[in-house]
């Protein structure tokens, strides 16, 4: 606004001179146009914060990563981020980048963290100052903690007696077909949670009309009874689902034992899906 009122009264000025018989040689000068009040920027600068789940604590020093939203060769090396910072002492970050989309990565992004799951996140960046975490499709019965569902990005903790054993016997599964191991992700953390969750306390495994395939994926494995995860894990790579396993960046498992009275022993679920920078699943919901 101010480069264009100062343009009017160049033009007032030139005006007045040339009345006078003043200017010398003439041409005056010619404002460009003003800026359109629609007109976006061209980058992005937005802001996130990452706590705790469940507790809601600011999670300091943690690696955050902005990588390119782009398909690769399976297996084969990840696209170099395009930028790297850590969160503040408040959980707050700011990524900043072209407009576009991109993968966001919060988390060690480490195939032998069993400590924390690592956020993958499909963001799209368009001019926005704050970043909104995704909420996982609603599973009947189960209530999420309050930070996954406020927009605030969240990291669990990995259950070491539920879900670690799944981890260690999938990882197993991958080195005896020569595959690296998968990162351990936030999204299918939270949504194997849930689903396993709801089928321990009444199995009724009801798909909600929002979510109708249940989990996040197509390439998941469950079962019931069992004495631990390691039939859930070996089941990923004997099935249908083998393709998934073997192809898979990404895992999360868990299994819990019944509540008592129950006629079944246990429920487990593990997820396990091709990169969704490939192409979406059909059999799925879009990758958050």
């Amino acid at each position: 606004m101010k480069r264009y009122i100062g343009a009017a009264l160049a033009i007032a000025a030139t005006s007045f001179l040339a009345a006078c018989g003043g200017g010398g040689g003439g041409g005056g000068f010619t404002p460009g146009p003003a800026p359109s009040p629609s007109q976006k920027p061209n980058a992005t600068a937005a802001q996130g914060t990452l706590v705790d789940d469940p507790s809601g604590t600011p999670l300091a020093g943690v690696e955050v990563r902005l990588a390119p939203w782009t398909s690769y060769p399976t297996p084969g090396p990840s696209p170099a981020p395009i930028l790297t910072t850590t969160t503040d002492g408040k959980g707050r970050f700011t990524i900043s980048a072209p407009n576009g989309t991109y993968m966001l990565v919060i988390g060690s992004d480490d195939n032998t963290d069993t400590t924390r799951p690592t956020i993958h996140d499909k963001v799209v960046l368009a001019g926005q100052t704050m970043l909104a975490a995704p909420t996982m499709p609603p599973v009947p019965g189960i209530t999420p903690a309050p930070v996954e569902t406020n927009g605030d990005y969240r990291l669990v903790t990995i259950d070491q007696t539920h879900e670690l054993p799944c981890i260690q016997e999938y990882d197993a599964q991958r080195k005896l077909h020569g595959l690296a191991n998968p990162v351990i992700d936030e999204w299918l953390t939270e949504n194997v949670r849930a689903w396993v969750n709801q089928s321990v306390t009444a199995y009724n495994k009801q798909a909600d009309p929002k979510n109708q395939y249940g989990f996040l994926t197509t390439g998941n494995a469950t079962g019931t009874g069992g004495i631990n995860c390691a039939f859930i894990a070996d089941a990923a790579f004997t099935n249908a689902a083998a393709t998934y396993a073997m192809m898979s960046p990404w895992y999360a498992g868990s299994y819990l034992p019944y509540q008592q009275g129950s006629p079944y022993t246990a429920y487990g679920a593990s997820e396990f899906p091709t990169d969704p920078r490939l192409g979406s699943d059909p059999n799925a919901v879009s990758w958050p």
